[in-house]
């Protein structure tokens, strides 16, 4: 939480303090290897505090695959502006991938179609996306849905022309993070769907979190607690009986 407040009075608002134009992307990214907590729903927040120049703060938590940690790291640090860099501690030791002999920056703030669907659409990033590909095959095979997995990729700029597309294309949405339920950036997403995509709606607005509770310590209390393929296929399936 220490380190949450020095971003807060410090690195969010040297943008507009500072005299000089100060190039801060390619000398220092935050990068925070978190287990036990998921602070992007309260970095979302701070970002867009009033004040602050918020459309040059992002929140990144680029956690799909290894190659796309690798091409958006590249992005973050070539980026003049301060970049929160969240990386989750579960995928180091979960996924392994070749990586390309040439990286390519990706833009910041453009989401990314993972997996094409027209029945629901699963909005999610980070360790999320995995599980979500996941369930979206175990849907697939018992009930013949096809469902949309969006990988959001960064929350701060967040794109909205890819989420209402989605939406426009699915007209069912679940929102899966690993935060919890109360305060989380989910809610964020959720409120947005509402707010501008309600009348392409077939069914109300699913979130699927962690629960409100601390992180437990033991192996089996933690998978329980995490969001998985099967609880996503459960909620999806009971999303597409709308």
């Amino acid at each position: 939480m220490l380190s949450d407040i020095r971003i807060v009075n410090q690195l969010l608002y040297v943008l507009i303090k500072a005299p000089l134009i100060l190039p801060i992307g390619g000398l220092s990214y935050e990068v925070i290897r978190y287990a036990g907590k998921a602070p992007d729903g309260f970095l979302g927040r701070i970002v867009s505090a009033p004040g602050v120049w918020f459309q040059h703060i992002t929140t990144q938590p680029p956690d799909s695959s290894q190659q796309e940690v690798a091409v958006v790291a590249l992005a973050a640090a070539l980026d003049p502006n301060p970049v929160v860099f969240l990386e989750n501690k579960y995928l180091y030791r979960h996924v392994k991938e070749w990586l390309p002999a040439v990286w390519v920056p990706t833009a910041l703030g453009t989401a990314r179609v993972c997996r094409p669907g027209s029945d629901a659409v699963v909005l999610t990033y980070g360790a999320m996306v995995h599980e979500a590909l996941r369930a979206a095959e175990l849907v697939h095979a018992e009930d013949g849905g096809e469902v949309m997995v969006l990988d959001l990729r960064t929350l701060k700029p967040l794109d909205t022309d890819s989420i209402l597309a989605a939406v426009a294309a699915t007209n069912r949405v679940l929102i899966v993070h690993e935060g919890w339920h109360t305060g989380g950036f989910g809610a964020e997403i959720a409120a947005l769907v509402a707010e501008r995509a309600f009348h392409l709606l077939d069914a109300p607005i699913w979130r699927l979190t962690a629960p409100d509770c601390p992180v437990p310590f033991a192996q089996e209390l933690e998978k329980a607690y995490r969001p998985s393929a099967e609880k996503i296929r459960d909620a999806l399936l009971e999303l597409l009986e709308h």
